[in-house]
């Protein structure tokens, strides 16, 4: 029903043959009445074929005037209407269609050109601005498109059922405008500024930080195999472009993908296609000529990935089974993987099986393989023939030249380590490591302690090996070296320690030992050779050293009287924790600022001296850090 209330005529000019009359009356009633009335002949003035009368709820309000002649032709066009009028409490009822709208709080404002439609909804739960514009006189081709604003949190994605906050982290302003509201041809298209969010491909290692501009557009339409599909889907950016569509199920999910054009750098040219099967498993191929593949090299020594990754683990996530060939994978230092061939595996967010392999530049194998038996420990191997091409090639360790290297890897780690491996390289050479020519220096000039800057230059020394073992475990923000051992003909060492990355702080210590293949031939006598040795057969004569200190600009330990020491005692003059490990992070930041409030409160001596500790550390100027790597860098004075 529509009520019409204090109503009042007026005419003007009465005794002309059609007089003017002006009406004016206060109304209110149901909306989903007065739409009715809007579709019937001979008014007209909304069609629509999606939604009927009969789904809308709420109530209106208003006050109306209107200006027509008085005559019994009437025409419809010659009615003039004035008014504004509200809507409160309105609900749509979208069929097949997760999405409630609710809470429709309108203002229309009626002219004789045009009805003005402004005001909010909630979009399940999530506020939402509309403006739509109807001109009166105008085809429906031609009028202007309806429009929708809002802003988009990763907990309002999450309750419009948009799953793609492992993708995308952080506020994004959405422009949703829909032209021929209601008809057969209806079109939406949506726009999405993603420049003040994070956005991340794991798979690839790759992310656009808060502040790099980027954005993301499509049209939604109906889909052939699926009930809606996102077209001509744009993602543009400062280092992205990603072109093709998607598909939608009746729930907004994905289903299937394709881009022709997927590249997220400058450099990266693949072609991209996937489909979700029935066991919630992507079935996805990539091709191309090119990959950039230093940001996912560089993801390899990310020691705390695995924590970020849990912030967005998803319940249901899918599986994913990839199959790409890439003709030429772009690496550091100029060096290449070519004809790259990898099948892999992903079950719950974990890498369950992969095959890789590839050329390194002049024609050396680099394979990957994680194939393990069910109930068993997911074990990665990888090998080479020319460890130092496929070291530099992934941004690990430039120096190392030649060698036969072997890496295994316990991706599901050990109590607090997230994963553990053993790194093996056989018959190589280091060139020019400014830390090992430090101690070296260091050794043989016989200096006690904190080893002073040289102001001479350190040559480009080569020192050659016959084995490198290392034995490590990854976690909480920490890497941990322990027992491991380098030898050669003329040198040795062992080292064992900690690199805090959180705390961008290194403490790594062992054992130099000098002409190392002579040296260490007593280790093969029973008993004896152990005591003259040392448990670990190091050698008969060995010097303690250490590397600690800021990653960028680590300090140089050394101690000359641990060559005196007999090899059973000498770990009693290490300079660095026999057995490291990785240590649980604990407590939440506010707990540790109360901490630290209460110790210095408690103590000024105390809190003198740490400030003292801090303002010796700080004395030295800082070098470049290293992010990934086994050697810090030591920069001389000139």
């Amino acid at each position: 029903d529509i009520s019409l209330t204090a109503g009042r005529l007026q005419v003007a000019n009465i005794f002309e043959d059609v007089p003017d009359g002006v009406l004016e009356f206060r109304t209110g009633g149901r909306v989903r009445d007065v739409l009715a009335l809007a579709q019937t002949d001979p008014i007209n003035l909304i069609k629509t074929t999606e939604v009927a009368p009969s789904q809308i709820a709420g109530t209106f309000k208003g006050q109306i005037k209107v200006r027509l002649p008085l005559r019994e032709d009437l025409q419809i066009e010659e009615i003039k209407v004035d008014g504004a009028v509200t809507i409160s409490g309105g609900e749509v009822k979208l069929p097949d269609s997760p999405v409630k709208v609710t809470s429709i709080a309108m203002k229309i404002n009626i002219s004789p050109r045009a009805v003005h439609v402004a005001g909010q909804m909630l979009m399940n739960g999530i506020v939402a601005n509309l403006n739509w514009q109807r001109i009166f006189g105008l085809p429906a081709n031609k009028q202007p498109a309806m429009r929708l604003r809002a802003a988009l949190d990763d907990a309002d994605r999450v309750q419009l059922g948009m799953d793609v906050n492992h993708l995308i982290s952080g506020i994004v302003p959405i422009n949703v405008s829909v032209a021929n509201v209601g008809l057969k041809n209806q079109s939406i298209h949506l726009t999405a500024n993603l420049s003040q969010a994070e956005l991340s491909l794991k798979s690839l290692a790759w992310q656009k930080p808060k502040g790099r501009k980027a954005l993301l557009q499509f049209d939604v339409g109906k889909g052939s195999a699926y009930p809606y599909e996102l077209q001509n889907f744009k993602l543009v950016g400062d280092n992205v472009a990603i072109d093709g569509w998607v598909a939608l199920d009746r729930n907004f999910k994905a289903r299937e993908f394709y881009f022709p054009e997927f590249s997220v750098n400058v450099v990266t040219r693949l072609e991209v296609q996937g489909a979700l099967s029935k066991a919630n498993i992507w079935k996805i191929n990539a091709n191309g000529p090119t990959f950039d593949g230093r940001d996912f090299f560089s993801s390899l020594f990310d020691v705390d990935a695995g924590g970020r990754a849990k912030k967005h683990k998803r319940k249901d996530m899918p599986g994913i089974d990839l199959t790409a060939t890439i003709d030429n994978v772009i690496g550091y230092g100029d060096i290449s993987l070519r004809d790259f061939k990898v099948k892999l595996r992903e079950r719950g967010d974990k890498l369950t099986f992969i095959e890789a392999r590839g050329e390194l530049d002049g024609g050396e194998p680099l394979s990957v393989k994680l194939n393990p038996k069910k109930g068993q420990k997911r074990i990665l191997f990888a090998q080479t023939s020319r460890a130092g091409k496929a070291f530099k090639m992934v941004g690990f360790y430039p120096n190392l030249r030649n060698g036969q290297a072997t890496l295994k890897v316990n991706l599901d780690g050990r109590g607090v380590a997230e994963t553990t491996g053993q790194l093996e390289v056989r018959k190589f050479f280091i060139l020019g490591d400014q830390v090992i020519s430090e101690v070296l220096q260091s050794i043989d000039e016989g200096r006690p302690a904190i080893a002073s800057r040289s102001r001479r230059r350190i040559e480009r020394e080569r020192f050659d090996f016959d084995r490198l073992s290392v034995p490590f475990s990854v976690g909480q923000g920490q890497f941990v070296i322990s027992n491991s051992s380098i030898k050669g003909p003329v040198i040795g060492a062992s080292m064992r320690g900690k690199v805090d990355f959180k705390a961008r702080r290194l403490n790594l210590g062992g054992t130099y030992v000098p002409l190392s293949g002579l040296n260490s031939a007593f280790c093969q006598i029973p008993l004896l050779g152990q005591l003259l040795t040392g448990p670990r057969c190091e050698g008969v004569f060995g010097i303690t050293f250490a590397v600690k200190g800021k990653l960028g600009n680590p300090e140089v330990i050394v101690n000359p009287l641990s060559v005196l020491t007999p090899g059973f005692l000498r770990e009693l003059m290490a300079l660095t924790p026999l057995n490291p490990t990785i240590k649980k992070r604990g407590g939440t930041k506010k707990s540790k600022r109360k901490k630290r409030s209460a110790t210095r409160s408690s103590s000024s001596i105390v809190s003198t001296r740490r400030s003292r500790r801090r303002a010796k550390v700080s004395a030295g100027a800082d070098g470049p850090e290293v992010i990934g790597g086994w050697s810090a860098k030591a920069t001389p004075n000139r």
